[in-house]
């Protein structure tokens, strides 16, 4: 039957759970028999069953119970529905199609993930191993018929973890944990991405998968920085006990804000991305890198981003924490605003219902729209709606009337009203004024937290703190790492230093000083023009307040350490030698050799001339290019060249390599050549036994090489990178030599191999470079510089990942600390952080 479609979204329904802010989402059921699945702040799971039936619709609250460990401690911040032989490959978070027997998992602010029965509510299963919230959940299959799957968690702790998910045995066996993917910038989300199904792919075995993750960055200075897109390839072992997540790219600080959700459009073969910067970017599968953006309505600030879904057919919804759900239509371009009375954080799609969706929102409702004409809500509700949001944007200026204070519980009576969690906040009636109080559930006592008004003539937040009067007065809840919830305000007024006005609230509660680019940039968001422009930032200072009153939410962590020799940063070369003096005894040894092989006529090696006077202009890097001929002769030279000749082809390709044009990304493949045939020279080396000069040049100059390769642009990087496995195994073969410059040489290449882990946090690389500097420690032959260059990468790699890089933490730390104290107070220093590590 042909439905009429309506132009733009309208409410159909809005639903009522518990009455606190509903934080996350879940759809369970099949055609037409829907129900919704809501996680509160509050710690309970609603069951709004039959919503797209209003004969049928009812909610029930908590149908699990709440005795025992069926009610959650703390705030549902995620929630997913798992039915089985849903062979989509899309994350289960946003849709649900079997009405066979379902399960559900949520994530909670107490880092538990808990499993519960979708037809009994029955609590399953706890699963334990995050050390903070647990704010995303996907699942992934590891075949196209689902045959193997794994629940995906991503947390406030850095880390992604797998979990094995068996539909035969998952209501009695508990999902054990088959890897975790560390090294993210704080919080991450995660997005399963559907087996490859092509001819020939490795993914058809059934035990492979993909993953997508992303990250919400870290506070440096005055920004946030680092967030990143990652793609993996996990494979899982022959005995479905253990997975391997290898890291396949990275992309980091395309958006301008932190990665706040992800989702997989299996319509479009796209990932979707949303942040604090107002706007969701479409990303290849396959590398992560933004094919298109999608920029919010705003004034003159853009939203902070909360949530991300798709609806197919390039249709996309984004909710914000300014109390808005935000509707692209990539297809015709079209968008639609639909304003809340409060934070919107979540929104879902429906299944079977040609693009119907709901939100939850923080003022305790879900809301279902509709371009169905048979199921939008009356005329009269949708009146009410938009009344509700004028009326909630409308008190967020003036604050609460005489008449709604006088409705207000007593202070006076407060002990008799029991608070439902720690850090609960109630608005109580004390003295004619509304006053915000805090429940405190180790005191069982209500706390007061400050006056609840107003514009008061000067703002849309203004207020008052321990009886000082501010122009606006927001929120902040901090998570503290017992795990309680601290509310707390933060006061500003306007024309103040948004950064000064943090800096004292970070003193006055001494809260990790990480947090002063987040709570800076709150208040900017907040207030507005108001906050004006910041020295130094490039700010305007042009922003919007937004409407609503909802917290800031941070993770009160433990103050990172910080150390004076690790990590390792950046990257060592060797530069010398790109001199003209210099540069000519290369070419001339070049043209000797030449003579002797005859591999070459003039004109072949004509570009080498122009090769070596581009290298000697030093001064004029950035101004200079590299033709394909001047990297094809050098290249040829260190492919066909056997040792005893190839060391001066090696040396020029050292000096080559750190030229911008040289080694830009265009040349990745070229350098990766490059490596390859060093690589096989330097196993020459080693299984002929050769003499002479070419047994210490071959290698000393084949290391340099690696080592600038690092150095050089992000061709050569990438080159080395896709090497570095090989790179270390062969600094590992010489790693005992007789020559120093060998073994300097290897311990750069080590240095410049752990800088690379680190900022890539690319965890197959850290098992050689442990080896590999384990032998350099062990061999007592290396020199005070060497050792140092060897410390700082063994700590650089082991600040990434310590447990698991190494087995025997005992006899690693004694071999560090004894080495360390032969070679000066610098090596006893960063021996020192790096038992401070452990």
């Amino acid at each position: 039957m042909q439905v009429d479609s309506l132009d733009e979204y309208q409410l159909s329904v809005a639903l009522l759970s518990d009455a606190e802010p509903v934080r996350a989402l879940g759809v369970m059921g099949a055609d037409d028999d829907v129900s919704l699945l809501s996680g509160s702040q509050g710690g309970l799971v609603s069951v709004h069953e039959h919503v797209l039936d209003g004969s049928r619709r009812n909610t029930l609250i908590q149908p699990g119970g709440t005795e025992g460990n069926n009610r959650h401690p703390h705030q549902i911040s995620s929630l997913l529905v798992v039915s089985p032989n849903d062979s989509t490959g899309k994350s289960k978070s946003s849709s649900s199609s079997s009405s066979n027997s379902s399960y559900y998992v949520t994530g909670c602010k107490d880092s538990k993930i808990r499993v519960f029965d979708g037809t009994t509510h029955e609590l399953l299963h706890t699963l334990a191993g995050h050390e903070n919230a647990v704010t995303s959940l996907s699942l992934l299959s590891f075949s196209n018929d689902d045959s193997t799957r794994a629940l995906v968690s991503g947390s406030w702790d850095g880390t992604a973890k797998l979990w094995k998910w068996t539909d035969s045995t998952i209501s009695t066996v508990i999902p054990m944990l088959l890897t975790t993917l560390e090294g993210h910038e704080n919080t991450v989300s995660v997005c399963a991405l559907p087996p490859d199904s092509s001819a020939g792919s490795s993914f058809s075995s059934g035990r492979r998968a993909r993953l997508c993750t992303g990250s919400a960055g870290i506070a440096e200075g005055n920004v946030i920085r680092d967030h990143s897109v990652r793609v993996w390839d996990v494979l899982l072992s022959q005995d479905g006990r253990a997975a391997t997540a290898t890291l396949v790219h990275r992309v980091a600080n395309d958006h301008d804000g932190p990665i706040r959700d992800m989702a997989f459009d299996v319509d479009a073969n796209v990932v979707v991305t949303c942040s604090n910067d107002g706007t969701i970017k479409l990303r290849n599968p396959d590398t992560g890198t933004t094919v298109s953006t999608y920029t919010t309505t705003f004034l003159s600030s853009p939203p902070m981003l909360l949530s991300v879904i798709c609806l197919g057919q390039g249709k996309y919804v984004s909710t914000s924490e300014d109390g808005n759900a935000h509707f692209w239509d990539t297809a015709t371009g079209s968008t639609q605003v639909i304003g809340h009375p409060n934070t919107v954080w979540k929104a879902l799609a429906l299944p079977n219902t040609n693009g119907d969706f709901c939100t939850a929102c923080h003022d305790g409702s879900v809301r279902i729209f509709t371009k169905d004409v048979l199921r939008a809500a009356s005329t009269e509700e949708q009146v009410a709606f938009q009344k509700e949001v004028e009326l909630a944007r409308q008190k967020t200026q003036s604050g609460p009337s005489q008449e709604e204070i006088a409705k207000l519980p007593k202070w006076e009576l407060n002990a008799l009203q029991q608070g439902r969690s720690e850090g609960m906040v109630q608005v109580f009636n004390k003295g004619g004024k509304a006053i915000a109080a805090q429940w405190s559930a180790a005191s069982s006592t209500w706390i007061e937290v400050g006056e609840v008004t107003g514009m008061g003539g000067t703002s849309e937040n203004a207020g008052s703190i321990n009886g000082v009067q501010y122009d606006h007065v927001l929120p902040i809840e901090i998570d503290l790492p017992s795990g309680g919830l601290s509310n707390l305000q933060i006061g500003y007024n306007a024309g103040q230093n948004p950064f000064v006005v943090a800096q004292a609230f970070i003193d006055e509660h001494m809260l990790d000083q990480n947090y002063l680019a987040q709570i800076a940039d709150y208040i900017r968001q907040r207030v507005g023009d108001a906050a004006g422009p910041t020295l130094g930032d490039g700010s305007t200072g042009n922003t919007a307040p937004t409407s609503t009153s909802t917290a800031m939410d941070i993770t009160m962590a433990p103050p990172p350490k910080v150390y004076q020799y690790l990590p390792m940063k950046g990257f060592l070369s060797f530069e010398t030698g790109a001199d003209a003096k210099t540069l000519g005894k290369i070419s001339s040894k070049l043209s000797e050799f030449n003579t002797d092989v005859s591999s070459f006529n003039d004109t072949d090696l004509s570009a080498l001339p122009e090769l070596i006077q581009t290298l000697a202009m030093t001064n004029r890097y950035h101004a200079t290019k590299m033709t394909p001929s001047d990297l094809v002769v050098l290249h040829t030279l260190i492919r066909t060249w056997d040792c005893s000749r190839v060391f001066p082809a090696l040396d020029l390709a050292r000096l080559t390599v750190l030229h911008p044009d040289a080694s830009k990304s265009q040349n990745t493949t070229y350098w990766s050549g490059v490596i390859q045939c060093a690589l096989e020279k330097c196993k020459e080396v080693v299984d002929q036994n050769v003499q002479g000069t070419a047994a210490v040049a071959v290698p000393m100059l084949s290391l340099r090489l690696f080592a600038n390769c690092f150095k050089g642009g992000s061709g050569s990087l990438a080159a080395a990178s896709t090497n570095i496995v090989g790179i270390l195994e062969c600094a590992q073969q010489f790693c005992n030599s007789s020559n120093k410059n060998i073994r300097l040489s290897v311990a750069t290449v080590l240095l410049n191999a752990s800088s690379y882990v680190y900022s890539t946090k690319n965890t197959n690389a850290i098992p050689p470079i442990v080896s590999l500097g384990s032998a350099i420690l062990a061999s007592g032959l290396y020199e005070t510089e060497a050792i140092v260059r060897s410390l700082v990468a063994m700590g650089t790699v082991l600040l990434v990942s310590s447990s698991s890089a190494v087995e025997d933490q005992v006899s690693l730390l004694n071999q560090i600390q004894l080495v360390a104290a032969q070679h000066g107070d610098k090596a006893k220093s960063i021996a020192a952080e790096i038992q401070s590590i452990f």
